[in-house]
This record gives structure tokens, sequence and C-alpha cells, in this order.
């Protein structure tokens, strides 16, 4: 939900030659959960190692987790988490398009958080309140947006 500079400069080169884009890690980490706040040791947002610091680098900016916790407090009044509210805005609300073949990469360190992400994607989309705080994002942070290519 903040690395979508691609959505103006690589989306329409991608479309126009019928290129599908594969989103990645739409959680970012565990980010939009919260989990960057108190990371545990060896997290992904454990900063001792190189992980970590690139994570760190590239989402723990005051505007990013200021708009992170506004779309996780939208999504609570909702009953719906910060992690649920990224997938299925990456799953039914972003520029990505099944009619180009796009998709989503989604990872899990266990079958059943794999399951409990799969069960998030069909719960469908999002009520408006929370798709139009998570679009707003983006111009909330506008240069501490994380660029797609690195």
């Amino acid at each position: 939900m903040v690395v979508r500079t691609g959505e103006k400069e690589l989306f329409p080169l991608l479309r126009k030659h019928g290129i599908a884009f594969y989103a990645w890690s739409p959680g970012a980490a565990g980010f939009f959960n919260g989990n960057h706040k108190n990371p545990q040791a060896g997290s992904r947002y454990d900063t001792s190692h190189y992980l970590g610091k690139f994570y760190a680098s590239k989402y723990l900016k005051p505007s990013i987790e200021a708009a992170a916790d506004r779309v996780r407090e939208i999504a609570a009044k909702h009953g719906i988490s910060g992690h649920a509210a990224s997938l299925r805005w990456t799953a039914h609300h972003s520029a990505l398009s099944a009619e180009y073949g796009d998709g989503i990469i989604i990872g899990a360190s266990s079958i059943s958080q794999l399951e409990q992400n799969l069960d998030i994607f069909e719960q469908g989309p999002l009520p408006q309140e929370v798709a139009d705080a998570i679009d707003a994002i983006l111009a909330e942070i506008r240069d501490d947006a994380v660029a797609y290519h690195n």
C-alpha cells in the first residue's frame, strides 16, 4: 500500500506490452499489523541484521507509520486487522488486474499462516471507508513513498 509509484511509471509500460505484474509482500513483512513497533529478535524489523535494516530503511518513516496507524484504526472499526486490510486492498482495490495476468506473492512461515492469508483474500473487497483510507496513503506520505524499483 506504500509501494505504489509503479502505478504511474511502470504499469503503463507493462500494459502496453501485455506484461503481467506480480506484487510481493502485500503485508510489508507485518508492517500493517504493527510488527515494526516492538520487533522480536530475528524478525524482519530487527535492525541488528541486514534484512531488518532493509525493511526499517524503507518503512520506518514518521509519515508512513502515521498513515499505517490511521489505516489500522479505521480497519479496526470494521473488525479488520491491518494485515487483512493490506491483503484485501491489494487483491481487490489496487491497480492489479487479472485481465493482464497480474498476481500477488505472499509469504507464510507455516501452513496455518498460509491458510489464514488465503482466507483473508476470500473475504473480498474492503468496506469503502477502509479502501478510501488506504487510497489516501500515497498522497499523505509523498516523498517517503517506497519506490517500486529498489
